[in-house]
C-alpha cells in the first residue's frame, strides 16, 4: 500500500461488505487497498489481517467475512455515517437484539449474488455477537421477491452465477436457521421465490394482511431454491406444497397464517411494531431454553423419535443446571 493510500479494505477473497466498501470509497476519489486475506494468511503475515511491509492506513474497514476469519471482535467494520446505509443487507445490535434489514426496496429486496455473500456474512457476525434474539425485515413495500432475476440475465455464465447464488444464499439462510436464538420476520408485500426461503428459516412470522406469499419460479421458467422444497412441505404439508408449486396459486397473509407460514397477521403498517414487541419479549424471556427448544424441534426432522427423546432428556437435565434456569426455579418455588 503506498503512503496516499489511507484507507484499507481487508477481506475474504476480496468479497462481501470489503468489495462493496472498495468500490464506494473509490468512486468518492478515494485511495484504497484491498488485501485479500487468503492471500495474507498464506504469505505468513503477523497477523491474518496485517502482512508484513504494509503501512497502517488512516481507517481500517474488515468484511464481516475477513472479521470472522481473522478472529477480531472490535467494531471498526461499522462505519456506520460513512457507508453503512448503502449496504444491500443492514444490521445493528441493539438491546440484545440483533436486526438485520434486507436493503434493496428499489429491486424488491431481491437478492442478487452481492446481497447473498453479505448476508452471510451478517448471520456469520450476528452468531458472533450473541444477541438474545434476532429480527429480520425488508426494507420498503416489498420484503423480498426472491432472486434478482435481472442479474441473472446479466451474467456471463448463466448457469454458474445462477449455481453460486442459490448456494450461497441456501447457506447463509441455513445458518440463520441454526442460530442458537429465536429468529422473528416482518413481512411486508410481497414474499415470492427464495423470500419464501427466508421465511421458512425464521421462527416467528408477523405478516402485514396485505402480503401476498407465492412460489413465483415457474413464471420465469426456474425450480425451486435455497431449500424451499425440503422446508415447505415441512410447514404446510406436501400436498399445499405442490398446489403452490405446480400451479402459481398465491396465497393472502390470512391464508398464509391457516397453513402454518405464519404466526400472526396484524394490520398494514403495524407488522414492525407487533414483531418488535415478539421479538423485545423472547429477548426477556430464557433465551438459552428458548434456543434449545428451537433446535429440538427444528432438528427433529431428521431424528427418530427414539433419538429425539434422547436428545430432549439429554438437553432438560442440563438446562436445569444454568444459572438462568437455577433462578427461574427458585423464583416459581417462591409463589406457591
Amino acid at each position: 500500500m503506498t503512503d496516499q493510500a489511507r484507507i484499507a479494505i481487508v477481506t475474504g477473497a476480496a468479497r462481501g461488505i470489503g468489495a462493496a466498501i472498495a468500490k464506494r470509497l473509490s468512486s468518492d476519489g478515494l485511495a484504497v487497498a484491498v488485501l485479500d486475506l487468503d492471500e495474507t494468511a498464506s504469505n505468513g503475515g503477523p497477523a491474518p489481517w496485517w502482512p508484513n511491509g504494509i503501512g497502517r492506513p488512516t481507517i481500517l474497514v474488515c468484511s464481516l467475512r475477513g472479521l470472522a476469519e481473522a478472529g477480531v471482535t472490535d467494531a471498526r467494520w461499522n462505519l456506520k455515517g460513512m457507508v453503512m446505509s448503502d449496504h444491500t443487507v443492514l444490521y445493528e445490535l441493539r438491546d440484545g437484539v440483533a436486526y438485520i434489514t434486507l436493503n434493496r426496496p428499489e429491486a424488491s429486496n431481491a437478492v442478487d449474488l452481492d446481497t447473498a455473500r453479505l448476508f452471510g456474512d451478517v448471520v456469520t457476525r450476528v452468531a458472533t455477537d450473541g444477541p438474545r434474539a434476532v429480527l429480520i425485515d425488508g426494507r420498503g413495500k416489498r420484503f423480498c421477491a426472491g432472486g434478482d432475476v435481472s442479474s441473472m440475465v446479466a451474467a456471463p455464465d448463466r448457469a454458474s452465477y445462477v449455481h453460486e447464488l442459490a448456494a450461497t444464499f441456501e447457506a447463509g439462510l441455513r445458518r440463520l436457521s441454526e442460530l442458537p436464538v429465536p429468529v422473528v420476520a416482518a413481512v411486508q408485500g410481497a414474499v415470492a421465490g427464495a423470500g419464501l426461503a427466508v421465511v421458512l428459516n425464521c421462527d416467528v412470522v408477523i405478516a402485514a394482511r396485505s402480503t401476498k406469499f407465492l412460489m413465483a419460479y415457474s413464471g420465469v421458467g426456474l425450480t425451486p431454491d435455497c431449500g424451499v422444497s425440503y422446508q415447505l412441505p415441512r410447514a404446510v404439508g406436501q400436498q399445499r406444497a405442490l398446489e403452490l408449486a405446480l400451479t402459481g396459486r398465491t396465497l393472502g397473509a390470512d391464508e398464509a397464517m391457516a397453513w402454518g407460514l405464519v404466526a400472526h397477521v396484524v394490520e398494514d403498517g403495524e407488522v414492525l411494531r407487533r414483531a418488535a414487541e415478539v421479538v423485545t419479549q423472547i429477548a426477556a424471556d430464557a433465551t438459552s431454553a428458548l434456543g434449545e427448544a428451537k433446535r429440538l424441534i427444528r432438528s427433529s426432522w431428521e431424528s427418530s423419535r427414539s433419538d429425539s427423546a434422547h436428545d430432549e432428556s439429554a438437553t432438560i437435565a442440563r438446562a436445569v443446571g444454568t444459572d438462568e434456569a437455577t433462578s427461574l426455579i427458585a423464583r416459581f418455588g417462591q409463589r406457591s
